[in-house]
């Protein structure tokens, strides 16, 4: 059956003036001009995005930061190892709804299976990971889908001895990330500055 956008969870269009504000408020304009002032112009625009397709399709509503990046930028490889996706690429292996469901799905798969090796339930369960990108490392990038979209973390990897749950969301860590102020184990020595960014149309 499929999900009409008026009960998918985080739709703002029936929420309070001041709940629909701190979807669309400064704070994300600031974030993304932020980013923007790190990556760059993207040599490439981005293809257009259906937003309400995409939450549909998803069954859920995202993160106004992600939306407001996906809206300004392509799909990005960065430092030739992080890997962002996005929701309208012609890559499928950086298409939000293509890639990056797979990899949910994969994982959905394998804690069903390995349920004592994960710490985190996958979406569409309540506070699932839900994947948005992934690094050369093989490990995978996820919001924490706990709450509100706005308030979405950050998990890199998936298994309870080996993930790492980032207290910020999905601007704070790519800005993190650009910045190379990413210091964790987990990162190894791709913890260095924006050097490099490719844009995927």
């Amino acid at each position: 059956m499929s999900v009409g956008t008026d009960n998918l969870p985080g739709d703002t269009r029936h929420r309070s003036g001041a709940a629909v504000m701190r979807e669309t408020g400064e704070h994300v304009g600031a974030a993304v001009t932020e980013l923007a002032k790190v990556l760059g112009h993207p040599d490439v625009d981005p293809l257009p995005v259906d937003w309400a397709a995409v939450e549909r399709q998803l069954g859920v509503g995202l993160p106004a930061d992600y939306k407001a990046f996906a809206d300004a930028y392509p799909a990005l490889f960065i430092n030739e190892y992080l890997r962002v996706c996005h929701p309208s690429c012609s890559d499928a292996q950086r298409n939000l709804l293509l890639d990056a469901q797979v990899r949910t799905r994969s994982l959905r798969e394998l804690t069903a299976e390995f349920p004592e090796m994960h710490v985190y339930p996958v979406y569409p369960a309540p506070g699932g990971l839900l994947c948005w990108g992934n690094n050369t490392s093989r490990e995978q990038c996820y919001w924490l889908t706990e709450g509100h979209p706005d308030d979405w973390r950050v998990v890199i990897g998936e298994q309870e001895d080996y993930c790492w749950l980032f207290d910020g969301n999905f601007c704070d860590f790519l800005l993190a990330s650009c910045r190379g102020e990413l210091a964790h184990p987990f990162y190894g020595s791709f913890t260095g500055p924006l050097e490099k960014v490719d844009f995927v149309r």
